[in-house]
C-alpha cells in the first residue's frame, strides 16, 4: 500500500511518523506531557450537579482535549492544513472555557447560539424546494414549528451567535483569537489563497512548478506550539471554575518548556 496508490491511508505512513516524531522530538515530547496533564485534570474536574457552569465547562474541556489529541495525530501524518484546523478548534473551546469561567452570562449566549442555528436551519430547510420535496408532510410540519417555538422564546429580540473575537476580549484571550483562531481561518480553515498554497511548488519567481500532495513538515512547530498555546488557555480556564490548584507547578512547568522552545 504506497503512497502513491492510497495516499495517506498508506501502510508506510508509520516511516513518515517515526521520521517525524524524531526531528522534532522536543515539540513531541511537550505535546505528549501536556496531554497527559490535561487527561488528569479532565478526571479531576466532576462537576457539582447543583454547578451548571462546572457541568458545561467539564464538557467544553472534553471537546477541547480530543481536538488537541486529534490535531497530533494529524499533525505527526503530515496533514497539516486538517491539523490546524483542529487547532482552531481547540482555541475556540478555550476561548469557551474562558466564558465559562469568567462571564456569568456566557452560558446564555451559547443557548442563543444553538436556537439561533435551529432557526435559521429550519427556515432554509422548509424554504428551500428542492430540499423539502424529499421530506414527509410530518417533516415539514416540524420544520414550521421551531420558527414560532422559538418567537415564543424571544419575544422582544431574536436569539444571536456567538462573537467569538467579542468573547475572547471580554476574557482576556483576545491574543489567542487574533494569532491562532483567525490566523488559522486564513491559512487553514477555509478554501483560501494561503490554504490552496499549501498544494503548490513555487520556485524563487513564484512561478508555479508543480503540485504538491503529500506528507509535509512545513508549519509543524507553529502547528504544535498554537495546540499547546490553546490547551493552556483551557486549562488555566477551567482551573478557575474548578477551583483546581494542586497542579499549578506542572502548570507552569509545561508553560515554561513550551516559552523555551518558541524561543
Amino acid at each position: 500500500m504506497t503512497f502513491e496508490a492510497n495516499g495517506f491511508l498508506a501502510e508506510d505512513m508509520t516511516q513518515w511518523v517515526s521520521k517525524v516524531r524524531e526531528e522534532f522530538k522536543p515539540w513531541f515530547e511537550l505535546v505528549f506531557d501536556l496531554n497527559q496533564m490535561a487527561m488528569r485534570i479532565l478526571y479531576k474536574a466532576t462537576p457539582l450537579q447543583s454547578s451548571v457552569q462546572q457541568l458545561v465547562g467539564a464538557l467544553i474541556f472534553a471537546r477541547s482535549i480530543q481536538s488537541y489529541q486529534a490535531a497530533k495525530l494529524l499533525a505527526e501524518r503530515g496533514l497539516l492544513t486538517d491539523a490546524r484546523t483542529l487547532v482552531r478548534s481547540c482555541a475556540e473551546s478555550a476561548i469557551a472555557l474562558g466564558g465559562i469561567a469568567y462571564d456569568e452570562n456566557f452560558i446564555d449566549e451559547i443557548i442563543d447560539d444553538y436556537h439561533k442555528h435551529r432557526l435559521s436551519v429550519a427556515n432554509v430547510m422548509a424554504s428551500d424546494p428542492e430540499f423539502s420535496k424529499g421530506l414527509t408532510p410530518e417533516h415539514l410540519d416540524g420544520l414550521k414549528k421551531i420558527s414560532p417555538e422559538i418567537s415564543a422564546k424571544y419575544q422582544l429580540s431574536k436569539p444571536k451567535s456567538v462573537k467569538w473575537d467579542v468573547v475572547a476580549t471580554r476574557v482576556g484571550m483576545s491574543a489567542l483569537y487574533n494569532t491562532v483562531y483567525r490566523g488559522i481561518s486564513g491559512d487553514a480553515a477555509h478554501v483560501t489563497a494561503d490554504a490552496l498554497n499549501r498544494h503548490i511548488q513555487a520556485d524563487d519567481q513564484a512561478d508555479i512548478e508543480c503540485l504538491i500532495f503529500e506528507p509535509s513538515s512545513k508549519d509543524l512547530e507553529d502547528t504544535l506550539s498554537a495546540a499547546v498555546s490553546a490547551m493552556l488557555h483551557g486549562i488555566y480556564a477551567l482551573k478557575q471554575i474548578f477551583n483546581l490548584t494542586e497542579m499549578d507547578i506542572d502548570v507552569h512547568e509545561i508553560q515554561a518548556r513550551w516559552k523555551n522552545l518558541v524561543h
